[in-house]
C-alpha cells in the first residue's frame, strides 16, 4: 500500500476536525479491497450494503450489520446527484452499537486520494449546498 495520500486532517491529538460533519443518509455498498500491484481488488462475494449516517469533506460514517477492523482498506460505491463513485477508504474506527432489535456496527472513514474523490468531493459539496445543508462562503 506503499504511495497511498488520504484526505486531509489535523492531528488527532487537538481532537479537532478540519472539516464540518454534515447528517445525512445514504444506502451505500462497502467492499473490503486489497491492493495487487498497485491495482485495487475487490470482490463482489463480501460486499455489504450499509447506511451512511454523516459526510464530511474529509470523510463518512455508515453503519453496517458487519465489523470492519481499524486501518482496513475498502471500496464505498455511493451515488450522489445521479453520479456513481468508488471511493477508496480506510477504517479509522468501528465500535458495536445496540438499536432496538438488532446490532450495528458504526464506522469512521477516511478517504484515500484517487481520482474517484478529487471528483465526488466537490460533488458532494454541491449537493450538500443545493440541498440547504452546507452553506456557500
Amino acid at each position: 500500500m506503499e504511495g497511498i495520500q488520504y484526505a486531509d486532517l489535523v492531528d488527532a491529538a487537538q481532537m479537532e476536525r478540519k472539516f464540518k460533519r454534515f447528517d445525512i443518509q445514504f444506502t451505500v455498498l462497502v467492499k473490503p479491497m486489497t491492493y495487487v500491484d498497485n491495482h485495487v481488488q475487490t470482490t463482489s462475494s463480501s460486499q455489504v450494503t450499509a447506511i451512511v449516517t454523516n459526510v464530511s469533506m474529509s470523510g463518512m460514517g455508515f453503519e453496517s450489520a458487519v465489523a470492519f477492523d481499524v486501518d482496513t482498506s475498502l471500496l464505498v460505491v455511493i451515488t450522489v446527484a445521479l453520479k456513481t463513485f468508488e471511493l477508496p477508504v480506510v477504517v479509522r474506527r468501528c465500535s458495536q452499537q445496540q438499536r432496538p432489535g438488532r446490532t450495528v456496527f458504526t464506522c469512521g472513514v477516511q478517504y484515500v486520494k484517487s481520482p474517484s474523490t478529487t471528483e465526488f468531493i466537490p460533488t458532494l459539496a454541491k449537493y450538500l449546498q443545493a440541498r440547504g445543508i452546507l452553506r456557500k462562503v
